[in-house]
């Protein structure tokens, strides 16, 4: 048995009914829309503790948020496994509570780390190496005839076994966002041109926005200054390469890089390559693998 995921404590255990697996609630490490998430230790018969995630929605009115959360849920459940992507371990209603079960992602998401040690610009390596382990996933992912909708750098976690992980709507959440100033701009304001009709091309599109996230940081936190970035880098090279009003956020970036974002911010679904197709693209040679992305991290711990 739990409490609700507002103000009110859990209480230490939350038992799955079917499996029996136990769950011992530690820590808060995030919030979702309405729901806590916690860090647990996961407990089997054989005594074994592993460090996992519980998400816990209050379902007593089981209102607009539920229902969106077991469809995410559901949706989840049907993919395959991939290294890439943010797996359910579990989900279950224990009295008035939905929990989802999943893997402990210690370093949080992407946006945490650029809110808190990041808050520039992640490194041309960084950047390559990240957007090949999230396009590995999204390939997955459309492989499996799913589209993501939501990719941005607050949906990319890592976790110390150097992995990057693209979460959906279910297995997401903000790790420890609580100051508002310091959090990225919310993706739902840079939509692709065709909105009103998602395909997987709509997921190309946040591709290359999540790229201007991690390349820009926080000096791109204004839905004026993302716009302004937008705008640049779909119009034709030499254009590019003038200023544009974007001084707070002048970096001086590898034309492969420019290219590759371009790609993905094409006006037509057709303009953008598939999932797989920029895994070929120059930005991506002579890059150094993940372990290279998480000694950086490392670096950076205070």
């Amino acid at each position: 048995m739990v409490q609700g995921a507002g103000n009110e404590p859990p209480l230490m255990v939350v038992t799955d009914p079917q499996t029996k697996n136990e769950y011992r609630i530690r820590d808060v490490i995030g919030t979702s829309n309405g729901a806590t998430v916690y860090q647990a230790d996961e407990s089997y018969e054989s005594n074994k503790a592993t460090a996992v995630a519980v998400k816990i929605l209050n379902i007593k009115n089981k209102d607009e948020r539920y229902w969106d959360l077991k469809h995410d849920i559901l949706n989840s459940k049907s993919l395959p496994h991939h290294p890439n992507v943010v797996e359910i371990k579990a989900s279950f209603s224990v009295d008035d509570n939905l929990c989802v079960v999943m893997p402990f992602m210690s370093f949080g998401s992407l946006q945490s780390l650029i809110s808190s040690r990041f808050r520039n610009c992640f490194s041309e390596d960084c950047i390559a190496i990240i957007l090949t382990e999230t396009l590995k996933g999204v390939a997955h992912i459309h492989r499996n005839r799913h589209i993501h909708k939501h990719i941005d750098a607050k949906n990319i976690f890592l976790c110390e076994s150097s992995a990057i992980r693209l979460a959906f709507a279910a297995a997401e959440y903000d790790h420890g966002q609580n100051d508002t100033t310091t959090a990225l701009p919310n993706l739902c304001d840079w939509p692709a041109p065709e909105v009103q009709g998602c395909c997987t091309m709509s997921d190309i599109w946040l591709v290359g926005i999540t790229a201007l996230q991690l390349a820009f940081g926080l000096r791109v936190s204004t839905r004026q200054g993302m716009a302004r970035m937008i705008k640049m880098y779909r119009k034709d090279w030499d254009e590019r390469t003038q200023k544009v009003g974007l001084d707070p956020t002048q970096r001086h970036l590898p034309r492969s890089f420019q290219d590759m974002v371009g790609m993905c911010l094409g006006q037509e679904q057709l303009d953008r390559p598939t999932a797989s197709e920029p895994l070929k693209h120059d930005l991506f040679k002579n890059r150094g693998d993940v372990h290279c992305f998480f000694n950086a991290i490392n670096r950076k711990r205070i």
